[in-house]
Parts: C-alpha cells; sequence; structure tokens
C-alpha cells in the first residue's frame, strides 16, 4: 500500500507544470524534443493576460542545442512583424529556461490542415501571403528560418485566423549569396540541398514554402514515405515534382508551386520573383497583411487616448486612419469586414476632430496670455507674468531666469519647437531651486504658478520630441510599423 502511495505521489510530481515566476501555467498546449509549451496567465496591473510559456529543460541540453536556444531568444527580441510571434520576455532557473511569448489559441496550421482535409484555394493564398510578408521582413535583416513547417505556423483564432511564425531555433542570419553546409530542419519540409549535404543558401525557405502551399491544397507533402530512408531518398532524387490534377486550382498556383518546388536550387525561383509573383502580390496588400496592423495602432492610440496623453492619441489615430484606408478597397477576404474598419475609421476621425479642437481653445487660450515674445518684454507680458517680472526687478538670478523661459515662449510662438524645449528646460533648472528658497508671498505665488505653466509646456515638447524621434528610429531600422509591403 505504501509502495502504491509514493508511486502515485511519484508520477504525480512527474505531471507537476514548472513553476515560473509571475505566471501560472494551466495547460499544455504542444512539446518538443527538449521543450513544453503551456498556456498561462499573467496579471498586470488589474487585468488578466494569456501568454504562452516555453519550458526548456537545461540538464538535457548539449553545447550546441543551448546555442540555438539563445540565437532563438535573440531572434525573437528583435522581430517586430504582424505575422511573426511576438516574445514578451524571458528568465531562467536551475532546471528550466522559460520563454514568454505571446499566446495564440487557433494552434498550428499542421491541426488547421488536418482537420479540414485540403483548404480552399483562396484561403491557401491568404496563408501563404501573410507568410509570405514575414519572409520579406526576415529577407531584410538576413535571416533564413531554416525550419519552416506548418507546426511552426501559429494561427490566432480558429476563426478568421490570423498566421504567426514561430521557432526561431534554428534560424541564423545569411545574407543572399552566403552559404552554409550544416544539417538543419525537418525532413519533410527540407530543401534537396540540405539533404544531399551541399552548400545551400537562404532559398531552402523557398523550398519549404512550397512544400507547406503543397499540404495546404492537397493534404500532405509533395514526397511523403512510410519510412526515412524512403523520404530522404525521395526528396533528394532528382524526379521532377508533380502537380496533382485531382485538384482544380489556379494557372497562377499551378506556376507558383512549380517554381518553388524545384529540387535544382539553381532553377528555383528567387525571392523577388516570389514577392512580385502574380499569386503573392494580388493579395499583399489585403486586409489579411494589413488587418493585424492597423488593429494594433487603433488600440494603443485608444489607450493612450483613455490616459489623456492626446496629442501622441492623434499621432496614431492619424496612422491607423492610413492603415485602415488601404484595407477599404481589399476587402474581399472574409478576415475583415468592411463595416468594422470603416467603424474605426469614424471612431479615428472623431477623436481627432475633438482632441484638435479642444487644443485649439487651450493654444488660443495660451496666446491670448502670453503671445510670441520680443525683446521688449513689458508690452508683451500677461498680466500676471507682467507683475513676476516687475517684482523680480531687485532680483538679478530670478529675473535672468525669466528671461530665459520667455525665450523659450518665444521661440515656442515661432514654431522652432526643440530650441523652445531648451530653453524652458534651462529657465526651470534654476527657477526650481529659487521657488524653493522663495518666503511667501504674492512673488512666490505668482512664481509657482509661471513654473508649473512651463513644466507642462515643456512635457508636451517632450513627448513630441520622443515619439518623433522613436518614430525616426523605427523608419531606420526599416520596421516602423511592422508592416511589409510585398509590392
Amino acid at each position: 500500500m505504501d509502495m502504491s502511495m509514493s508511486a502515485q505521489v511519484y508520477i504525480m510530481s512527474c505531471y507537476q507544470f514548472p513553476r515560473v515566476p509571475g505566471f501560472n501555467l494551466v495547460t499544455k498546449i504542444g512539446s518538443g524534443t527538449f521543450s513544453e509549451v503551456y498556456k498561462a496567465y499573467r496579471f498586470v496591473k488589474s487585468s488578466k493576460q494569456v501568454v504562452a510559456v516555453k519550458c526548456i529543460v537545461k540538464n538535457e541540453l548539449s553545447a550546441s542545442t543551448v546555442d540555438n536556444i539563445i540565437h532563438e531568444i535573440e531572434a525573437l527580441k528583435l522581430l517586430r512583424h504582424p505575422h511573426i510571434i511576438q516574445m514578451i520576455d524571458f528568465s531562467w532557473d536551475s532546471n528550466f529556461i522559460y520563454i514568454i511569448m505571446e499566446y495564440c489559441e487557433g494552434g498550428d496550421l499542421s491541426v488547421f490542415v488536418r482537420s479540414h482535409k485540403q483548404l480552399q484555394e483562396k484561403i491557401c493564398k491568404s496563408f501563404l501571403c501573410q507568410l509570405a510578408s514575414a519572409l520579406q521582413y526576415l529577407r531584410q535583416h538576413n535571416i533564413v528560418h531554416m525550419d519552416l513547417k506548418p507546426s511552426n505556423l501559429l494561427l490566432t483564432s480558429r476563426r478568421n485566423p490570423v498566421l504567426k511564425l514561430a521557432d526561431f531555433g534554428l534560424a541564423q542570419s545569411l545574407k543572399n549569396r552566403q552559404k552554409e553546409t550544416s544539417f538543419r530542419g525537418s525532413p519533410l519540409y527540407m530543401a534537396p540541398e540540405i539533404l544531399r549535404r551541399e552548400s545551400y543558401d537562404a532559398s531552402v525557405d523557398l523550398w519549404s514554402t512550397g512544400v507547406i502551399l503543397y499540404e495546404c491544397l492537397f493534404g500532405k507533402p509533395p514526397c511523403s514515405s512510410s519510412s526515412l530512408k524512403e523520404l530522404v531518398e525521395d526528396i533528394q532524387s532528382k524526379a521532377t515534382i508533380i502537380i496533382p490534377t485531382t485538384k482544380d486550382i489556379s494557372a497562377d498556383c499551378k506556376d507558383l508551386l512549380e517554381r518553388l518546388l524545384q529540387k535544382d536550387p539553381n532553377k528555383r525561383m528567387t525571392f523577388d520573383e516570389f514577392f512580385n509573383h502574380p499569386f503573392v502580390r494580388i493579395s499583399v496588400a489585403s486586409s489579411n497583411v494589413a488587418e493585424p496592423e492597423a488593429k494594433l495602432v487603433f488600440e494603443r492610440a485608444r489607450n493612450l487616448d483613455k490616459l489623456n496623453r492626446r496629442s501622441e492619441a492623434v499621432i496614431l489615430y492619424r496612422q491607423a486612419q492610413t492603415l485602415l484606408n488601404r484595407l477599404i478597397p481589399a476587402v474581399d477576404i472574409a478576415m475583415v469586414r468592411e463595416s468594422q474598419i470603416r467603424e474605426k475609421l469614424e471612431v479615428c476621425s472623431r477623436r481627432i476632430q475633438d482632441i484638435e479642437s479642444a487644443e485649439n481653445v487651450l493654444k488660443q487660450n495660451t496666446l491670448s496670455a502670453e503671445a510670441p515674445l520680443s525683446r521688449d518684454l513689458p508690452t508683451k507680458m500677461s498680466p500676471t507674468f507682467q507683475e513676476l517680472h516687475s517684482l523680480s526687478s531687485t532680483t538679478p538670478d530670478l529675473l535672468s531666469s525669466l528671461e530665459i523661459g520667455l525665450e523659450g515662449v518665444q521661440y515656442d510662438g515661432e514654431g522652432q519647437h526643440a530650441v523652445a524645449l531648451e530653453r524652458y528646460k534651462a529657465a526651470l533648472e534654476k527657477l526650481i531651486p529659487l521657488l524653493r528658497s522663495e518666503s511667501k508671498g504674492l512673488r512666490r505665488e505668482l512664481l509657482r504658478l509661471q513654473i508649473t505653466l512651463w513644466m507642462e509646456r515643456a512635457e508636451q515638447l517632450q513627448i513630441f520630441h520622443d515619439l518623433h524621434q522613436s518614430n525616426l528610429e523605427e523608419l531606420q531600422s526599416g520596421d516602423a510599423s511592422g508592416y511589409c509591403s510585398l509590392q
């Protein structure tokens, strides 16, 4: 009896989920050779966030496997794209490495294909264009995935799914003409040149893409055998991949398959040819590519609006408008409904108008109180500031600091906001210590009021400056919005 109970305790302990600080693991949703993936929750302020946690057993890993994992983490940290899985965080303890990622409740593409047997061409085209968008982004960063397969393509939901490329453990940077010779990937989706132990380049991802498209269309990969040996021999052979005639597919689709599934890499289509192929290009600008980013930008704008960070919200509302307007001509796929797009556009327009109207009123009030000032200060100052200026005439440090701030107001009124911000900061740096030492009285109250006004304006200008710098950096990195146009 005791032995039986001990055995039960041991068995139960073997099935306990890992404990990740800050996360509650609830369900295992996938597993690999050295890792398991769990659905988990974490609480952020008052809301519950759903995530996926990849738990990798450390003590069973070789040095090369650890290198692959580190590479996956580094890759995921840098990649920002609507069709690439987003890494949220990572950590480790004595037993596991934990990678926390966005959760995709739709499972992976392999399960989706198995449940539907064969997918309609328009659905295959939709998924392919989303994958193409992610691949173009990877090419821009000289990254080859090396392990493209349906199980590494996650879906955000079962209904109206958005595809997300995942599992970068085998990814590595390879420029277009660089060659590699190591054995990488999954045999069913592995390019023939890899199986032949020949040198290969980035086009191995194109072969894998062709295999994935073939499997989505016909329910199984083009090369499949009862044994690994037969499979490898089939892929290695020079026999041409035959496109089945049991299912009607368009001429463009058939042409793309034939050009992707060339066993000779020198005859295989290039990435540029792939991105510009009619089967890909026609729907690349369609809703299934732009919709996730438009939704993300729209939600960011709404969140900033709710936080009363309205100047920033207007900028993002305008970005959302641009993205949503792109979708209107392309609403030919069920993933996006025109009414939803137009509803979001209406919200953007209304909030931009409301915020700008409120800001114009505030601006007019501010300008009436402190019009753009010249060096002839007495005739240009607001009554309250004129009084403060007069009361400060016997205090040189205070007077000179106020005049620095007035220079900021002048530059501000001329639209030279960067210089204005620098002047406001310089004035505040001197005025705040002076306020602390100022005796109680009218001058102190007027000084406190002026410091508050300039501090609020400096904060607004700093927000604009930071947002502008952030946008510039994103544009320079080629990732301003996570949206890659393939046209």
